[in-house]
């Protein structure tokens, strides 16, 4: 189960590497990885905030909050369902964050109190 999880979030890892590269490379975001376009800033939480509203956001949340519920509507046998199971809970998973993961391009990727912010929220909402 473990090695889908892993493989969904690495490979998630791999895009946003080569896009955040990018778009430093278009001057978008600065040294700390911060964005240093205001349209592209404000693109980046509409975005965000739109994604939280959305039927998709909310079924990956219910996935993530009912464990016992999603192992067995997903359960398969053997190593290869083990896999599977390790590779949808990665995709609701990242269904649940990449959003509020672009808000760190907003505050700063290497910037502590934005990170610190976005966690207390997070927490606050019960992961929402």
């Amino acid at each position: 189960m473990d090695a889908g999880y892993l493989v969904v979030w690495s490979i998630f890892s791999a895009v946003a590497t080569v896009l955040q590269l990018w778009l430093a490379k278009r001057l978008l975001l600065s040294p700390m990885f911060e964005t240093q376009n205001s349209v592209f800033r404000g693109a980046l939480l509409i975005l965000a905030g739109i994604f939280q509203l959305t039927p998709w956001k909310r079924t990956c949340l219910n996935a993530c909050r009912s464990p016992a519920e999603f192992l067995v509507r997903h359960w398969r046998p053997g190593v290869g369902g083990g896999f599977y199971l390790g590779t949808a809970n990665g995709l609701y998973c990242l269904g649940c964050c990449w959003a509020l993961m672009l808000l760190l391009f907003v505050g700063g990727v290497m910037n502590l109190w934005c990170i610190a912010a976005l966690g207390i929220w997070m927490i606050m909402r019960g992961f929402a």
